[in-house]
């Protein structure tokens, strides 16, 4: 059975500190639990909280070379939303029903 097409994720705006989280995600995971592993269990809330600071300390510490290249990336991203979306994205929903078979009824 067929399901129908998804609607794509609303884009949104980001910026360097954010794409240098995903691209350094190991080494930042690896930063919180060298602080946290004496510390014993914390509380969800606890854990985000020091990943965040331990992304902006290392953010923070980057060269400006890195820091350039996550900002320049940011700003190519952020260039992109104010494009209309591909016309493949617009017609989707529309290509899937016209070829989509009429259900068969049988008359008895």
């Amino acid at each position: 059975m067929k399901t129908l097409p998804q609607p794509s994720k609303k884009p949104r705006v980001t910026n360097a500190l954010q794409l240098f989280g995903e691209a350094n995600k190991d080494a930042i995971v690896k930063r919180r639990y060298e602080l946290t592993k004496n510390d014993g269990p914390k509380e969800a809330g606890d854990v985000l909280n020091l990943w965040k600071q331990c992304r902006k300390e290392m953010y923070d510490a980057a060269d400006p070379e890195t820091k350039a290249k996550y900002e320049a990336a940011a700003a190519e991203a952020n260039g992109k939303l104010g494009s209309p979306p591909a016309m493949e994205e617009i017609y989707t929903c529309v290509i899937f029903f016209t070829r989509r078979k009429p259900p068969v009824t049988t008359d008895t």
